[in-house]
């Protein structure tokens, strides 16, 4: 079976299932970039996928190694159901990276209208 990560990126639900009811995993860990497997979910739209990390105990706020929270990459990606999901279980929306930048930079950067509107309302 491939990585956690993988799993994540692929939005393999069943598989996650399966590796989150191994209680010895940490679902907080790290890729190499320092990605958690909230991070590849939300990444890449993975709607199912974030809402089972989220229920299992995935910290919301979690940093990469460039200080990017789950909320900056579902934002400059566009997924307006994950940050809504995000905001919904009180998702830092203030959140600043390495760069100086909050998820609301992000979304106005790649043109995420919609989500920027959304960050707006609610910070």
């Amino acid at each position: 079976m491939d990585d956690i990560f993988t799993q994540c990126r692929e939005g393999n639900a069943v598989a996650v299932r399966l590796w989150l009811d191994n209680t010895e995993n940490d679902l907080n860990q790290g890729d190499d970039h320092g990605f958690s497997p909230l991070h590849w979910a939300c990444r890449e739209g993975r709607s199912a996928v974030v809402e089972m990390l989220i229920m299992r105990g995935a910290r919301i706020n979690v940093m990469n190694r460039g200080d990017d929270t789950p909320l900056h990459l579902a934002a400059s990606h566009g997924h307006r159901d994950i940050v809504q999901k995000l905001l919904q279980y009180k998702a830092d929306i203030n959140a600043v990276n390495e760069h100086g930048n909050v998820p609301l930079h992000y979304a106005c950067f790649w043109g995420q209208d919609q989500v920027a509107e959304d960050l707006v309302a609610n910070g």
